[in-house]
């Protein structure tokens, strides 16, 4: 594969009064080649943060998506299911600094976003949805 690989471990719960607990154990990646990507601790402040931000967080329905590192830019927001169905993609030619998406279609539960500019790296965020 050309491309990094994210793993992880998830523990959730659908009932917003409760607490969830998870212990993983005996946990390895297998494979041949496996290197972790080398870390650049240096601040480059000539670029652009490619972050964004998604509020309210757990959503009732109507998420603003704000994107005022991206305003006037050509994006991509792609909407996953939590198992990586791709959704729904939506193509803004021009961002403003508030996008919203209507969330009342789906059902209750968590689902990513995905963030992707020709001008800078793809950004993910995970979004929980209650009703």
């Amino acid at each position: 594969m050309q491309s990094c690989i994210e793993i992880g471990l998830v523990v959730t719960n659908y009932s917003q009064n409760s607490t969830v607990t998870g212990t993983f154990e005996n946990v390895d990646v297998v494979g041949s080649g496996f290197s972790l990507p080398q870390i650049n601790n240096q601040i480059q402040t000539t670029e652009r943060s490619s972050d964004f931000t998604v509020s309210p967080n757990p959503t009732d329905g109507i998420l603003q998506i704000g994107l005022d590192n991206y305003s006037g830019m050509q994006i991509s927001l792609e909407l996953y299911s939590i198992q990586g169905q791709l959704l729904k993609t939506f193509k803004i030619d021009k961002a403003s600094n508030v996008e919203i998406l209507d969330m009342n279609s789906y059902t209750n539960g968590m689902y990513l976003i995905r963030l992707k500019s020709q001008d800078m790296q793809d950004k993910v965020k995970r979004i929980v949805l209650h009703r």
